[in-house]
């Protein structure tokens, strides 16, 4: 798995959009796809990925290491195929958000969670791993992390388990089924652990498109007008 350690910054602001879904609720794997960027080398770099809804996928920024000319396509596990559009990459807290050329069939994306998980709760890392089959990967949040240029935060979870090369990106949901965490790497040493950017973080990098992905957040059910 190709990914480097960010520095982290200020801690994360929670945004205003609502998700709800009944409990242990699984994901529909129709939304999580896999992504082949081909950059001005042209190397090609292989990772994961959540649809939201509205023709936005999010990722990591490490797949894309050089951002002057960027190409790519993502797909979906049904197969269905579509260009994107790099809008907006933050290498700090390696997290990218993708737009879609076109607007995908019957998906209607995943929603992030409001509340960061506990420690102790069980969660699923979804990755495409080295090929084209949806893996999930089930652990228990073991702790909040830090890097050492910022003890202060504590914006990564960390959850028992190991994903496979490929999965970076890829979603990591609580039991109803929302996105805790943006998958990003893996631990170096034994016992393996996975880690991702906690959704707070997200939701705060996420803040251009929040008003798009609350109206539709409200269009799908997924919580009430107002609800927080």
């Amino acid at each position: 798995m190709r990914w480097i350690v960010k520095h982290l910054a200020a801690l994360a602001i929670l945004l205003l959009v609502c998700v709800a879904a009944a409990a242990d609720q699984r994901i529909d794997t129709t939304n999580v796809v896999r992504i082949c960027v081909v950059d001005s080398s042209p190397e090609r770099s292989w990772g994961s990925g959540a649809y939201l809804g509205q023709k936005l996928v999010l990722t990591c920024a490490h797949l894309f290491d050089d951002t002057s000319s960027i190409q790519g396509n993502v797909w979906f596990s049904d197969g269905e195929q579509h260009a994107f559009i790099l809008r907006q990459i933050d290498h700090q807290w390696d997290q990218a958000v993708l737009e879609l050329r076109t607007q995908p069939r019957g998906k209607t994306g995943l929603p992030i969670a409001t509340r960061n998980p506990q420690i102790g709760d069980t969660v699923y890392a979804y990755g495409y791993g080295q090929d084209n089959i949806v893996y999930v990967t089930e652990g228990r949040v073991v702790n909040y992390k830090a890097a050492q240029a910022y003890p202060q935060t504590t914006d990564w979870l960390e959850m028992s388990g190991r994903v496979d090369q490929g999965s970076s990106g890829g979603p990591i949901v609580n039991a109803a089924g929302q996105i805790v965490g943006n998958l990003w790497g893996v631990s170096v040493n034994a016992p393996y652990q996975t880690v991702g950017v906690l959704a707070g973080r997200t939701r705060r990098f996420l803040l251009p498109w929040n008003a798009k992905l609350e109206a539709y957040a409200i269009s799908q059910g997924w919580c009430p007008p107002g609800g927080t």
